[in-house]
């Protein structure tokens, strides 16, 4: 389960980053894409146990799901990604690079002041 660890680094991430004179983190906001190969659920699950007994402790952690979209080199047009179907739905080209859906990120971190 490599969410463990992932949630591990955002907790890190957010600790380190923390100013001095915050009263509470509310929630700490992240994009997860659909092609990441990160269960949001688990990564949650972990990050709530993470948090106890820390400076988040009581925080959320919201995850905002990205789809997969990619581009045809061929035909030039962008589509959704389906089924792990990385083939142009249009022309079925395989010359194609994907443009989202890999995400992992820390978007913003909410405090309450």
């Amino acid at each position: 389960m490599h969410e463990l660890s992932i949630a591990q680094n955002i907790v890190e991430l957010v600790l380190e980053n923390l100013p001095d004179n915050f009263k509470k983190v509310v929630a700490v906001n992240v994009k997860v894409g659909d092609i990441s190969g990160v269960i949001p659920e688990s990564l949650e699950f972990c990050f709530n146990i993470l948090i106890k007994d820390t400076k988040l402790n009581g925080a959320k952690l919201n995850i905002e799901r990205v789809s997969a979209t990619a581009y045809c080199n061929l035909c030039n047009k962008n589509f959704q990604i389906e089924n792990l179907i990385f083939n142009c739905p249009f022309c079925f080209s395989t010359d194609t690079k994907i443009l989202t859906g890999t995400e992992l990120t820390i978007s913003d971190v909410i405090l309450d002041d």
